[in-house]
């Protein structure tokens, strides 16, 4: 390889590296508020909570707490299960190509469902220390 092309080649190397770093440069989301914590900037209000929460009681809050967790254990229990697949595919991809990432299965539907089920508990177990629930 002459000069000319392997710096042409050190160059575009250079570029998809930068190129690949940049698309990973994101913001984190913002945390919500702390309104449990012992330094927290703002205390719990019943207000915060629609009203059919609020009409929940303390062994409402922790048998949903305890539905959802059993609902997210069953989640990841299906995402676990297509690791080792998604590692093959993407070990397959890096030497074959990026089309073969289509095949990876993403779990999109139970990653959401663990996002949304932990944003519930979290909203749960804010209403329970507000009523002052055990544990």
């Amino acid at each position: 390889m002459g000069p000319a092309v392997q710096s042409s080649s050190n160059r575009l190397v250079l570029l998809a590296a930068l190129s690949a770093l940049a698309a990973c440069a994101t913001e984190p989301a913002p945390l919500p508020p702390d309104t449990t914590g012992v330094n927290r900037q703002q205390n719990l209000s019943p207000d915060a909570f629609n009203s059919a929460d609020r009409a929940l009681g303390c062994a409402d809050l922790a048998a949903e707490r305890q539905a959802n967790e059993q609902k997210m254990a069953t989640d990841r229990q299906a995402i676990d299960s297509n690791r080792t697949y998604n590692e093959k595919v993407g070990y397959a991809a890096a030497v074959v190509g990026a089309p073969l990432w289509l095949a990876a299965d993403s779990n999109t539907p139970e990653r959401n469902e663990v996002r949304t089920l932990t944003l519930r508990n979290d909203v749960l177990r804010e209403l329970a220390t507000l009523k002052g629930c055990p544990g």
